[in-house]
């Protein structure tokens, strides 16, 4: 989709971005082939701390006004793919610390929700 594009009534659930590229900010999309997928991943998210969160939050992902759903991962590597972030920033995002690789001056970290993976650096 180009930037002069209108999305004439699509929502940005109906949008896929292709091609994985590297925005500004540094989150690498995978695509699905590439993202092993495994249960115990899965039951990251049925119980536990996230369902904790949700429920002392009063938190539900598939209502659409809720951060949960507009600031996933997957929703936020869209917005960004299509530069809808607002100066790059995102405001508020929920996500499992799966992984951090410290390297002498900055960090690689792997951030996971329901909706799939991200890679910051």
């Amino acid at each position: 989709m180009l930037p002069h594009q209108q999305l004439h009534g699509q929502s940005l659930d109906d949008i896929v971005v292709a091609i994985p590229q590297t925005p500004a900010h540094g989150a690498v999309a995978r695509l699905p082939s590439q993202v092993p997928s495994s249960q115990t991943e899965e039951e990251d998210f049925s119980g536990g701390p996230w369902a904790a969160m949700k429920a002392e939050r009063g938190l539900d992902e598939r209502n659409s006004p809720c951060f949960l759903h507009s600031y996933s991962v997957a929703m936020v590597l869209r917005k960004a793919a299509l530069k809808q972030l607002a100066k790059n920033k995102v405001p508020n995002m929920a996500v499992v610390l799966k992984s951090i690789l410290h390297t002498h001056p900055d960090a690689k970290a792997v951030f996971r929700d329901p909706t799939g993976k991200a890679y910051w650096w």
